[in-house]
């Protein structure tokens, strides 16, 4: 968990790598994808309420909820999209309160709005991942997993 705390960059967003092959300290590239996948683990661990976790959010809810990105053509470009609100949700889910109610209803919005006609949903990966992630994004609140219970 250390690693992943000094991962965190001063405005609440994650680096992917910290260290290079040596050991020694480099800062690489950071996203939104990896501030939400670095704001759950930390979660995970029990740190809900550790300093990276509360800016993590925090840089997670301004840059989707308060700024409008990443944008909804991400769904079909990137894989990323469907990764970053993957952990995303999990980690607002977490968080609670009025941050989760309003980012629930603008990803469940997004998400049934970019889905075909057919019932999938498509990114650069294929229908089958794109369509298993927009149902675990979409069904979360359910807790029907235990890795997504309060």
């Amino acid at each position: 968990m250390e690693y992943v705390k000094k991962s965190a960059s001063g405005d609440g967003s994650f680096y992917y790598q910290i260290y290079d092959s040596e050991g020694n300290r480099i800062l690489s590239r950071r996203s939104f994808a990896l501030t939400a996948a670095g704001v759950v683990a930390l979660q995970g661990a029990g740190l809900y309420d550790s300093l990276e976790v509360k800016k993590g959010i925090k840089y997670l809810y301004d840059s989707f909820v308060v700024s409008g990105s990443p944008p909804a053509r991400w769904m079909r470009d990137t894989f990323e999209y469907f990764y970053a609100h993957y952990y995303a949700v999990q980690a607002l889910y977490q968080e609670g309160g009025k941050m989760w109610e309003k980012w629930h209803q603008r990803i469940a919005n997004e998400l049934l709005n970019g889905q075909y006609p057919d019932g999938r949903w498509e990114d650069v990966v294929g229908p089958n991942y794109a369509t298993a992630m927009a149902v675990l994004i979409l069904g979360l609140p359910n807790e029907y997993l235990p890795i997504f219970q309060r």
